[in-house]
């Protein structure tokens, strides 16, 4: 009966566990494919670490392989899928799907340390800890839910917030040496996680006589970001100019190309939301205190969320990016709420009847509409094609290159590990009429050196060939 009472907190977080990871691998009960164009970019990068034993610097699925542009500054990322490819035993595809449901065990892990350093409640921090699994993911936002390194970003913030807090009040260089080596080693993962270092620098500059007493240890700590911001951008050091302008570049966005505003309300609930504020008052009175830092997380986020929506411009990161950032920093801040409100009442019987109920108000929305969310969910290859890819992997030779539709094109590298053609080199209609009928289009060859055709339902027989095998269809 002591142990139980003493140790209740173990079956509860692995219940927690269980059902944080249900809720993130729901979409793929029925589907076993990654569902997002971006995770199978990320997959074809990780594949080819895999192949070469090295993050690529070019994107491979091309035969022309171009720069792998913002995807070469995730490389940690790709490494990390690497790895999982190494050690788990299935096919990396299915791998993919079990990616998320890992990250979200990270962002629980995550989260429950830094509320339980916050608010020392095992109980409050974790339901807390399990509110982040309730961040609803969609297609253009991203989230939980997709294997991207927005996700690990989300994952890691609320660790990293922890070790700055452990780093800032207690006097050890061991702590400050591993809190740089951790944020350069997720920034390597998901650049968007610098947005920490405003929100360390905030969290320091209110607490000047502590700020003082650690000077060292803060000129150390800007040692560490410069040496990040020379992984980041080399030039800093062979041309400042230059180096600068790139980093002023990497620091603010404009408009994006895909034009979209989130409400905050309907996002999270009105009730997260409201609950949320009132943690929010809560820790800004608690200014001298470690709570802070989960206004210092929410105000900055929704400053600069406030900036992109009525002036379109957003600094450290991507709007949709920023905008996840924001959205967990209000299920930290409803979690602390329910707690200073618990706080309140000294019956213990009666405070664990509010910590309920307030949190059942707080999940019932996000809870309730995370299915309508999975069905929105894009299914870009069906298990035939799947089967034809495979097909494709043990046939065709190590130099073809496969025209089909953008979806399908999306897999057929990851899995192939053959070179598609690149599907926007003709409007939509005329894709979709050669694909219907690829016999009749010579002028295929003249395109990106396109060798076969994936086009099932195509009135070419299996061993239709055109011109002397100029190319074949699959």
């Amino acid at each position: 009966m002591y142990l139980l009472k003493r140790f209740y907190w173990v079956p509860l977080m692995c219940l927690f566990l269980a059902a944080s990871s249900l809720i993130t691998y729901y979409p793929h009960l029925d589907y076993h494919y990654p569902i997002h164009i971006d995770e199978w970019e990320h997959f074809a990068m990780a594949e080819e670490a895999t192949i070469i034993g090295k993050t690529p610097g070019y994107f491979p699925v091309f035969e022309e392989q171009g720069d792998a542009g913002t995807m070469k500054w995730e490389r940690n990322y790709h490494t990390f899928l690497s790895i999982l490819f190494s050690i788990l035993p299935f096919p990396h595809e299915l791998t993919m799907t079990f990616v998320p449901v890992i990250v979200s065990v990270l962002m629980y892990m995550s989260s429950f340390l830094l509320l339980f350093y916050l608010t020392k409640s095992k109980p409050v921090s974790l339901f807390g800890a399990f509110l982040t699994s309730l961040i609803k993911s969609n297609i253009t936002a991203l989230g939980p839910w997709f294997a991207v390194p927005a996700s690990a970003g989300l994952a890691f913030l609320p660790f990293l917030l922890y070790l700055f807090l452990n780093t800032f009040h207690r006097d050890k260089m061991v702590l400050l040496l591993f809190s740089g080596l951790s944020l350069a080693s997720v920034a390597m993962m998901n650049p968007h996680i610098v947005i920490v270092v405003p929100i360390f620098a905030i969290y320091m500059l209110s607490k000047p006589g502590l700020l003082l007493k650690k000077a060292r240890y803060i000129l150390l700590a800007i040692l560490i970001l410069f040496g990040i911001l020379i992984a980041f951008i080399p030039s800093v050091l062979t041309d400042p100019y230059s180096g600068i302008q790139q980093l002023l570049s990497f620091m603010s966005f404009g408009q994006e190309l895909i034009e979209t505003k989130f409400n905050v309300f309907t996002y999270v609930g009105y009730i997260p939301f409201f609950i949320s504020i009132i943690g929010f008052f809560f820790a800004v009175r608690a200014h001298k205190k470690k709570e802070w830092i989960l206004a210092c997380f929410f105000g900055l986020l929704a400053v600069l969320i406030y900036i992109y929506t009525n002036y379109d411009i957003m600094f450290f990161m991507l709007y949709r990016r920023g905008f996840l950032f924001l959205v967990q920093s209000i299920f930290l801040l409803a979690t602390f709420a329910v707690f200073r409100m618990g706080e309140l009442v000294n019956r213990e019987q009666l405070r664990y009847v509010i910590y309920i109920v307030l949190f059942s108000l707080i999940i019932f929305e996000p809870i309730t509409s995370f299915s309508l969310y999975s069905n929105l969910m894009k299914h870009y290859i069906t298990d035939d094609d799947y089967q034809n890819i495979l097909w494709m992997r043990d046939n065709l030779p190590d130099d073809a290159v496969v025209l089909a539709t953008p979806e399908v094109s999306s897999a057929i590298y990851p899995i192939a590990h053959k070179f598609v053609a690149d599907y926007a080199f003709s409007p939509k209609q005329e894709l979709e009429r050669l694909l219907q009928n690829p016999c009749s289009y010579e002028s295929i060859r003249s395109y990106y050196g396109i060798t076969h055709v994936y086009s099932p339902g195509s009135v070419c027989s299996k061993i239709s060939l055109i011109d002397n095998h100029v190319y074949e269809y699959v």
